[in-house]
């Protein structure tokens, strides 16, 4: 039996309007129904069989020993009164074993205000998960309690315009939410509760422009939150925290994937792990067991808070953007930056190893505050081509900027000063260009260890007080020394101890100085 709803006449003085107006023809599919849970149909499985498109099935409070198939429908809302009390329990205690909810090749689909369990229980099958979804559009899963399968909470796969919200997902051994290796598209989890699953807290795999928002994703067993051969994909506004690896694990094929407004705390890897062309923005990703970001290939990595880490503040491995980033009280280097990346105005304090590390070639280090870090300040490891402009390296404690066999670099207008070693310097460097740097009130040499360098335009003041250290210390030969202020010194404003003459000084205004070509 199909009950009419209680707007029948109301609706039927509409349609008859809407007639009367020449907006709908006399041909017109009948009236949608409300099928009701147990009075009109005795099983949610009866009411989905007799139900046609447009119809709503009711379910009353209750335990409903079902697995429940929707298979080729559209238009069609299946409400309970709510997760608390409306409860779909998938072991019915005999072979064969199936999902909790099984929808396929459908259209339009709301299911709202249920518990769904137990799927794969009573067999032990990895296969079965509590709502499957498979070949459908516009499916929508809101305010559900999904707990317990032996697989997932959810599973999907080659899905359009599918919607989780508002719901909780937890306990089930596998992923909370998982979709397979067909690709979805426009796939939205939004406001949901993603705790205690056995792998992944949402693992979404082949998505294309899907939104991940205003999720809880805690204490999962691996991922909080994974995306593989994503494109287009949204990671908006989540809190992610306590996870048995990688808070976000995100790795795109295509351009325009966003990361951002997300709190990422207390995960037992990376905070956020990022593979290929992400913009990683405004994340607070603090107290993890290994970097709070990793990123790679092409990322744009800005605003964000990294603090705190047991591992990098954050790892720019290449071709990546630096930017605004606040990198604080990290087990070990504030920020990472290997090959062409951009590393600009961002803070790097207070962090066990050095404030910014360069560990290859070409990379543009500009306007960094880098301070009281517990090693160098900017550690450059013996690579060729980078440009330190505008930075300001005060009080760490080793070295302001560390260059250790360098060449080529470019070294402009930066501050450096009160570092507890060296200003700039203390091991090799080559053909490199330092101009127009403040160099200040550090603990031993100004600046050191020149071969074929350019040095000028320098501020070099009141170094070396606490080793006997000189302003400038030339310690190898074919450098060209012009302009430079070079004074308050502890022990020789300029010491050049080369007996061959190969240096070159012009113009220089110093007190003090040691060699026998000065």
């Amino acid at each position: 039996m199909r009950k009419k709803g209680g707007t029948h006449l109301r609706k039927g003085l509409q349609a008859l309007v809407l007639l009367a107006l020449g907006l709908v023809g006399v041909g017109s599919s009948a009236q949608a129904a409300i099928i009701n849970v147990p009075g009109d149909a005795s099983t949610i499985q009866d009411a989905v069989d007799a139900a046609v498109s447009g119809d709503t099935i009711r379910v009353a409070a209750d335990t409903y020993l079902e697995q429940v198939d929707i298979y080729s429908k559209e238009d069609l809302k299946i409400i309970g009164e709510g997760f608390a009390t409306t409860i779909i329990d998938a072991n019915i205690g005999t072979t064969p074993d199936d999902h909790g909810i099984d929808i396929l090749d459908s259209n339009n689909i709301l299911i709202q205000g249920f518990t769904v369990r137990n799927a794969g229980q009573y067999t032990a099958l990895t296969e079965y998960n509590n709502i499957n979804i498979y070949n459908s559009s516009l499916i929508t899963i809101d305010s559900c309690r999904l707990t317990n399968a032996y697989e997932d909470g959810v599973g999907y796969g080659a899905c359009a315009r599918l919607i989780i919200e508002n719901s909780e997902i937890f306990s089930n051994n596998d992923d909370g939410t998982d979709s397979d290796d067909d690709e979805n598209v426009y796939t939205i989890i939004r406001d949901c509760q993603v705790y205690n699953n056995g792998h992944d807290g949402i693992d979404n795999y082949y998505g294309l422009n899907d939104v991940i928002s205003g999720n809880t994703i805690t204490n999962n067993g691996n991922y909080g939150y994974s995306e593989e051969y994503a494109a287009g994909s949204q990671i908006l506004n989540n809190v992610i925290t306590g996870n048995g690896s990688d808070g976000i694990y995100a790795d795109c094929y295509g351009a325009g994937n966003l990361i951002k407004g997300n709190t990422v705390i207390g995960n037992d890897g990376e905070g956020i792990y990022a593979y290929m062309n992400y913009v990683i923005s405004k994340n607070e990703v603090t107290y993890n067991n290994g970097d709070g970001i990793y990123a790679d290939y092409g990322c744009s990595i800005i605003k964000n808070l990294t603090a705190f880490n047991d591992g990098y503040g954050i790892d720019a491995e290449e071709s990546c953007l630096v930017k605004k980033n606040r990198a604080e009280d990290n087990t070990s280097y504030g920020i990472y930056s290997e090959y062409a990346c951009t590393t600009v105005n961002n803070r790097s304090a207070d962090n066990e190893s050095e404030g910014i590390d360069i560990n290859d070639d070409g990379n543009i280090v500009n306007k960094n505050k880098v301070f009281g870090n517990d090693s160098e300040g900017i550690y450059d490891n013996g690579y060729s081509g980078n440009l330190y402009h505008g930075n300001r390296s005060v009080a760490n404690t080793y070295e302001g900027i560390y260059t250790s066999s360098t060449d080529n670099a470019t070294i402009t207008k930066n501050l450096v000063a009160m570092n507890h070693e060296e200003g700039i310097g203390d091991s090799y460097m080559w053909q490199c260009y330092l101009a127009n740097n403040k160099v200040l009130d550090n603990y031993y040499d100004g600046v050191s260890y020149l071969e074929a360098c350019r040095i000028e335009n320098n501020t070099i003041l009141n170094n070396g007080k606490y080793d006997d250290g000189n302003g400038l210390y030339l310690s190898y030969t074919q450098n060209e020394v012009t302009g430079n202020t070079i004074k308050g010194s502890a022990e020789f404003d300029i010491n050049d101890d080369q007996s061959d003459c190969e240096n070159f000084f012009k113009g220089n205004n110093f007190n003090t100085e040691y060699g026998p070509c000065l």
